[in-house]
């Protein structure tokens, strides 16, 4: 049976994690169209944007991490 809320621990490493894939795959995107996947054209320009806030937004991925190891080093004792 799951914990409910879940753990800071998890919470902490899932937005880093899923914040990194959304920019990997969009800049996997941008690759694919090459230059013209920057021009307004397309919606990568802005899904780029996006994932990029999203990795700021809610506190940055480093401060996510240090988060949830100084968590998990609390719960070892």
């Amino acid at each position: 049976m799951e914990e409910f809320p879940p753990s800071l621990i998890d919470s902490s490493l899932v937005k880093a994690y899923s914040s990194d894939i959304a920019v990997e795959n969009v800049l996997e995107a941008i690759q694919i169209y090459g230059g013209y996947g920057y021009m307004k054209d397309l919606p990568t320009e802005k899904l780029l944007r996006d994932a990029k806030l999203i990795q700021i937004y809610e506190g940055t991925n480093e401060i996510n991490l240090l988060t949830a190891i100084e968590s998990y080093m609390d719960e070892r004792g």
